[in-house]
C-alpha cells in the first residue's frame, strides 16, 4: 500500500513539473525580453539533424586526411622522432601512428589551431613534400568543409524560419504593439491639452515645433 502511495506522489510530482514547465514556455513566449533567448534555443533544436550530419561529413573527410597521413608521413615522423627531431614534444612521435591518433593531430592542429609548429612545421622543413598533406587538409577542412557546415546550418535554420508561420506572426504582432507605444508617445507629447484628441492646431504646433 505505501508503495502505491508513493507511486502516486511521484506521479503528481511529475504533473507538477510538467506543470511548472508549461508556465515557463509560456512566459517566454509573452515576454519580448526573451525573444533572443527563443531564436537561439529554436535555431538550436532545427539545426541538430544537420548539425549531426555535418559533423559526421567533417569526421569523414579528416579521416581521409588522416588515413593518407598515416599511410605517407608516419615514417617520415618515426625516423624523425629517433633522430630527436622533435625537441620536447612526447606525443609527436606517436601523432601518426594510427587513424584515430592522426584525427586527434588533425583536430587539434588545423580546427583547433594548436600546436601547429610542432609537428607539422618541422615535417614540412624537413620534407617539403609533406606539404601536401598538412596544408592540403587545412584547406579542406578549413576553407571548405567548416565553412561549407556553416553556411548549410545558416540555410536550414532561415528554412525553419520561413515555415514558422506562428513565430512570424508573433514577431509582426510584437512590432505593430512597439509602433502603436511610440506613435501614442508622440501623440500625448502633442496633445496639450490633454484631452485625448489632436486638434489642427496642435498638429500645426507639433509640426512648426
Amino acid at each position: 500500500m505505501a508503495y502505491d502511495i508513493s507511486a502516486k506522489e511521484f506521479t503528481l510530482l511529475r504533473l507538477l513539473r510538467l506543470l511548472r514547465i508549461l508556465r515557463l514556455m509560456k512566459l517566454c513566449r509573452h515576454h519580448r525580453w526573451l525573444t533572443e533567448l527563443k531564436k537561439l534555443v529554436m535555431m538550436m533544436a532545427s539545426c541538430l539533424r544537420t548539425l549531426f550530419w555535418s559533423f559526421m561529413f567533417c569526421f569523414i573527410v579528416m579521416s581521409a586526411w588522416s588515413m593518407a597521413a598515416v599511410e605517407l608521413v608516419n615514417p617520415v615522423v618515426q625516423q624523425m622522432a629517433a633522430d630527436g627531431a622533435f625537441g620536447d614534444c612526447r606525443s609527436c612521435g606517436s601523432a601518426l601512428t594510427s587513424v584515430m591518433r592522426a584525427n586527434l593531430m588533425t583536430f587539434q592542429t588545423i580546427i583547433a589551431g594548436d600546436s601547429w609548429g610542432d609537428l607539422a612545421v618541422p615535417v614540412i622543413e624537413a620534407h617539403p613534400w609533406t606539404a601536401i598533406i598538412f596544408i592540403g587538409s587545412l584547406l579542406t577542412l578549413v576553407f571548405g568543409v567548416l565553412n561549407l557546415i556553416f553556411a548549410v546550418v545558416i540555410d536550414t535554420y532561415a528554412e525553419h524560419r520561413q515555415k514558422d508561420v506562428m513565430n512570424l506572426a508573433q514577431e509582426l504582432d510584437a512590432e505593430a504593439a512597439e509602433d502603436k507605444r511610440f506613435l501614442q508617445k508622440i501623440f500625448d507629447q502633442i496633445d496639450e491639452d490633454g484631452s485625448g484628441e489632436l486638434n489642427l492646431d496642435e498638429v500645426l504646433l507639433a509640426g512648426e515645433q
